[in-house]
């Protein structure tokens, strides 16, 4: 389980515009909200365009991402709050960090 499932870091109310992360395992995605329902309980995101940005590259291991706002890639994911007040997309169950934006990609797979 990742920190932020402990925490609960996905407190952040929903709006379109609104920046969130998905969390695929080790890697994490910038995306923005497309959709929200009528109820506030299921959102539809779109996985932001991102590209590595040499410029400011650090020591081993930092990352530095460029990521691009209104600017997509794929399809629109359909996510739902949860009893425990997780975001979790429906079919993968991947979690999702409402508010928070930032991409990292794990180079060992």
């Amino acid at each position: 389980m990742r920190y932020e499932e402990l925490v609960n870091a996905a407190s952040d109310v929903p709006k379109v515009g609104g920046k969130c992360t998905i969390h695929l395992y080790s890697d994490a995605n910038p995306c923005q909200i497309v959709r929200v329902s009528a109820s506030g309980k299921t959102i539809w995101i779109r996985e932001n365009k991102t590209e590595h940005d040499p410029t400011k590259e650090g020591g081993m291991g930092h990352q530095n991402w460029l990521i691009h706002e209104n600017e997509f890639e794929g399809d629109e994911m359909k996510v739902t709050k949860r009893k425990n007040g997780q975001w979790r997309t429906t079919g993968s169950n991947c979690f999702v960090v409402i508010g928070q934006w930032h991409k990292y990609y794990d180079w060992e797979f």
